[in-house]
């Protein structure tokens, strides 16, 4: 079963279902992760603290993206100025569906 989709992508012309995706990289969030609690003792927690930070900032700005070309530019299907954009992508001829 195609799930629906909800959004349009005004970068890209596509119509899709958002992704979700946080800020700055994972690989660097293990890291600090390590990196805090190996020093742990040291730095009497604060380590701790600063690595727990990273990790609440990437889990609060956490943002919608086009699948397709990740851009921000994302407004949602039902709204007034999508379907200003629908009607002139119409005869375009340049939507893409997903």
């Amino acid at each position: 079963m195609a799930s629906k989709t909800t959004h349009i992508c005004t970068a890209c012309n596509s119509m899709v279902i958002p992704e979700k995706k946080a800020p700055g990289s994972s690989t660097l969030e293990l890291a600090i992760w390590e990196a805090a609690l190996l020093s742990a003792l040291f730095t009497f927690g604060i380590s701790f603290l600063l690595a727990l930070g990273y990790s609440i900032y990437r889990m609060i700005k956490t943002e919608k993206v086009c699948p397709e070309c990740t851009s921000k530019e994302i407004i949602r299907l039902n709204s007034p100025s999508a379907n200003k954009n629908l009607a002139g992508l119409h005869f375009s001829k340049e939507l893409h569906y997903n």
